[in-house]
């Protein structure tokens, strides 16, 4: 920087001084934090004195007057904010004098209140016994068990209920004035055989009578579950044997006599020439309505559609059939034979 532009930045920021010097008698005579406005005007000089020691261009001396002025602007601005800050304060201290001396009154009256008597509106605190509804002992809260209509039982009281449940279904579920108690709720109070017992009761329970299966066995008669039912067998897992789900005897092979819907549906099968497929987890009925007598069912067994046997282990003809029968010369008279398992 040359000194006829160090001349030109004095001049352009002398009255900027002369102007800042003027105004800080004012500032200081501001009713508000004075530190902070020295500390203002001090930074905004440390700032001009540096960009002047640093040769910076013209430009530079126009953002440094522009925050002068800013700091200059905020200072102004400070100064309004507290004189209405001031205002404001000494309007709160009025009404708040005011509101103090009705609150005493109010507490005044409110203190002969809490002399005279007990608040109303405080609800009193629970007892810390209550009465069981079976046995009529007086038990800790703690210790009994609330059902959902209120009442209250003691531990024993509830064992005793859900025993009694498991040994006659017509108290099944376990009710309280016609509420049922559910078993999630009161497990946790319950020993764990009482667990296992109550909830392989509740799953015969839950079982549709006509749908449930006893074990065929007399010494035995255990409820067999749902899972452990196969191909219309199921297997008791107190004594080892199996009972027919349908006739509910000892399992058997083959069709059940009881079955009367099979039944039904294996004679009209049989008269009208279908047949049935081998596989003893299909017995699928089909019918063929063109083609060889080669049938392969969607169990993927492949069987005669004359004798039912599988496919190349008898005699009979490969094509009978009405549609295809008049197009094969010397094929044997074939007897059709509906397939039962034996």
């Amino acid at each position: 920087m040359d000194l006829s532009e160090v001349v030109q930045f004095i001049l352009i920021l002398f009255p900027v001084f002369f102007f800042s010097l003027l105004l800080i008698p004012n500032i200081i005579t501001f009713s508000l934090d004075l530190d902070r406005a020295r500390f203002n005007i001090r930074t905004e000089r440390e700032v001009l004195i540096s960009i002047v020691g640093s040769g910076r261009t013209t430009r530079s001396i126009d953002l440094v007057l522009d925050l002068q002025f800013r700091e200059l602007a905020i200072a102004e601005h400070s100064y309004d904010d507290h004189d209405l800050a001031v205002a404001l304060q000494l309007k709160l201290d009025e009404g708040a004098g005011t509101e103090s001396d009705g609150d005493s009154q109010e507490n005044s009256n409110a203190d002969r209140t809490l002399v005279s008597g007990p608040a109303k509106d405080k609800p009193a605190a629970p007892p810390a016994n209550c009465t069981c509804l079976r046995c009529t002992d007086e038990i800790a809260r703690q210790e009994s068990f609330k059902a959902p209509c209120n009442h209250d039982f003691c531990f024993d009281c509830l064992a005793d209920f859900f025993e009694a449940t498991i040994g006659d279904e017509a108290l099944y579920p376990p009710r309280c004035c016609g509420q049922e108690i559910p078993f999630e709720s009161v497990q946790g109070l319950l020993n764990d055989r009482l667990q296992i017992r109550y909830r392989e009761k509740k799953m015969e329970y839950d079982t549709e009578p006509n749908n449930r299966t006893y074990c065929h066995n007399t010494t035995c008669g255990s409820f067999i579950y749902a899972d452990l039912i196969e191909d219309e067998a199921g297997l008791c897992l107190d004594c080892g044997r199996t009972t027919c789900t349908m006739c509910k005897r000892a399992t058997h092979y083959g069709d059940c006599p009881s079955d009367e819907g099979t039944q039904r549906l294996l004679e009209l099968a049989e008269n009208r020439g279908w047949q049935r497929c081998y596989n003893a987890k299909c017995h699928r009925v089909v019918e063929l309505s063109s083609g060889c007598n080669h049938i392969t069912c969607v169990c993927g067994a492949q069987f005669c559609y004359i004798c039912g046997s599988r496919w190349r282990t008898c005699t009979c003809p490969q094509y009978t059939h009405p549609s295809v029968a008049g197009d094969v010369r010397g094929q044997p008279a074939a007897v059709h034979r509906f397939y039962r398992p034996t």
